[in-house]
């Protein structure tokens, strides 16, 4: 009896497993920087850099301006920002429905900071989206990243 209960419960729930390590290759330049792809809201692929010195996401503000026309993404409030170099800026905040790493892991419902009036053209990876596929590993030999898809849609 125990076991046609237990049987039942596995059937049941199956997607309460534990999620599989995913390995993917990165880019990373003779400066040490490392970049990955991304998609953003099903709107297409940019090339992030990974910063795990940032605790966000950034995208440029042209970009964020032409999602929230598409309505892709609606701004959701403003704050000040500390950036590397001591200053204080002012950031718009935006909700994108998703964004995809690297092809392989979906990870709803993002916050996203743009720089306002600004021409910059960056666009960072931080620990906001990072810590959501953790644990991740950098494996600098191999030019890998590898992390758990726990919110794959």
């Amino acid at each position: 009896m125990i076991k046609k209960i237990l049987l039942a419960l596995l059937l049941m729930f199956p997607l309460l497993a534990v999620a599989k390590p995913i390995t993917v290759g990165v880019d990373i330049y003779p400066s040490g920087t490392m970049r990955v792809l991304v998609g953003v809201a099903d709107e297409g692929v940019a090339d992030f850099m990974v910063d795990t010195g940032a605790s966000g996401i950034l995208m440029p503000e042209k970009v964020m301006k032409d999602l929230v026309k598409r309505h892709k993404a609606k701004k959701v409030g403003e704050e000040k920002s500390g950036v590397a170099d001591g200053r204080e800026l002012m950031v718009d905040l935006y909700e994108i429905s998703e964004v995809n790493l690297m092809g392989v892991c979906k990870i709803p419902k993002v916050i996203v900071s743009s720089f306002r009036g600004s021409d910059n053209s960056m666009f960072l990876l931080g620990m906001d989206v990072l810590s959501r596929v953790s644990p991740f590993t950098v494996d600098t030999q191999k030019k890998t990243i590898t992390f758990e898809c726990k919110t794959d849609g």
